[in-house]
């Protein structure tokens, strides 16, 4: 069949249109387009908002995707390719043929209700948003009979969208940002590094392994030098694969006379660095460039805390300083926290009920512990000295 009978305008190819080039009318084509589809995302969005149930699944998918640099990429691609194909073969293959047998409102219908079909796999908000879209897309196109503007309008506008949720989640906290965090947790609940524990809350596994390797790691040092000030050294990794560093130095004799004079207070004043070295490593991600996409995983509900019950659980444990050993090296696949729920399956059905709060939720506070912790969780906390950061200590490197 020949190209020129797939449409009704006057036999125009989309080669021939890009070959010809756009005429000025493009630009207001899509410029319009993009006015009245904000509008009805501004509507769609202030009544239904970004969560779970609103326009949030758009931001859902997205996130499933951001693991990478490179699946960002394909996904994108994946976009660009979809917005393209769907507006060559709808208009050419649905709209127009219905509009020449029925009328340009038959088009439109047609060409709307499909747009809301592609979209109900976000939800009955989606399919909404997506009629709504369609049904001014296909007017356009009715009274333009032109494809290649409309292809440019969708590729611009799903660009935009992907580039915004994006910079969105970087800028500040938010839905955006929410979304990311929510669709990283679940993979870490499944995979078991991520457990519940029953009156304290959510507890990352590689957090609390890696704070009690660091307090074993903090205690010899005192071990090593007494009262004497310490350097202790931490890392992350940024996106683009580099290390980071973080270096501070502590004074244990900040925490008063004694501090050091036994096993048991050198392991609170070990705590007590460890504590403070968290909350560097949070500080230090959350400051580490705008691109780096570390600030999304700053101050996480799970991130302080992992390590706040990794101490606690530290000090009542007797003979911790014997387990030192087995702690260096890597967090092992399949560590269970102690007193954690470890059925992968148990935690991700709690994570589906209460995740997405959870992920939108940030813990800063040292002081402040989970809201289920026990009293006897805030008097062994309380021993913990705080301010042992020596003066002049050097805090990023």
């Amino acid at each position: 069949m020949a190209a020129a009978t797939l449409g009704i305008d006057r036999g125009r190819t989309v080669t021939q249109e890009i070959e010809e080039g756009a005429p000025p009318s493009t630009l207001k084509i899509v410029l319009s387009l993009n006015l009245a589809s904000g509008l009805i995302l501004g509507v769609c969005v202030a009544i239904f908002g970004m969560g779970p149930g609103g326009m949030g699944a758009y931001l859902d998918e997205l996130a499933g995707w951001t693991w990478s640099l490179g699946a960002i990429a394909a996904y994108t691609a994946l976009v660009a390719t979809y917005a393209l194909l769907v507006e060559l073969g709808l208009r050419r293959a649905v709209q127009a043929p219905i509009a020449g047998r029925w009328g340009p409102a038959g088009g439109v219908i047609a060409a709307a209700g499909l747009y809301g079909l592609f979209h109900v796999r976000f939800g009955v908000v989606g399919a909404l948003y997506g009629v709504g879209v369609g049904v001014v897309t296909a007017a356009a196109y009715a009274r333009a009979r032109r494809v290649l503007p409309m292809m440019l309008w969708h590729l611009q506008w799903d660009l935009a969208a992907i580039g915004a949720a994006l910079l969105l989640a970087l800028a500040a906290p938010g839905a955006p940002r929410e979304a990311i965090n929510h669709a990283h947790k679940i993979e870490g609940v499944e995979a078991g590094r991520l457990q519940h524990r029953r009156g304290w809350g959510w507890i990352d596994a590689s957090h609390y392994r890696g704070a009690q390797r660091r307090l074993c790691e903090v205690v010899t040092k005192i071990d090593e030098n007494g009262a004497a000030a310490i350097f202790v050294e931490g890392s992350f990794k940024r996106s683009d694969g580099s290390i980071a560093r973080i270096e501070e130095r502590f004074c244990p004799a900040q925490a008063g006379p004694g501090a050091t004079s036994g096993p048991g207070e050198r392991l609170e004043v070990g705590a007590g660095v460890v504590l403070e070295m968290a909350r560097l490593d949070e500080r230090a991600q959350e400051s580490a460039g705008f691109f780096s996409a570390l600030q999304i995983s700053a101050w996480n509900a799970d991130d302080l805390p992992s390590v706040q019950r990794a101490m606690l659980d530290a000090l009542v444990e007797e003979g911790f300083r014997g387990r030192c050993g087995e702690l260096s090296g890597p967090t092992p696949a399949g560590f269970e926290v102690p007193g954690a729920e470890h059925d992968a399956a148990v935690n991700a059905a709690r994570w589906r009920m209460e995740g997405r709060a959870e992920a939108g939720r940030l813990h800063r506070d040292l002081e402040a512990l989970p809201e289920g912790a026990t009293e006897a969780d805030r008097a062994l906390h309380a021993r913990i000295p705080k301010g042992l950061r020596c003066e002049g200590g050097a805090e990023g490197r």
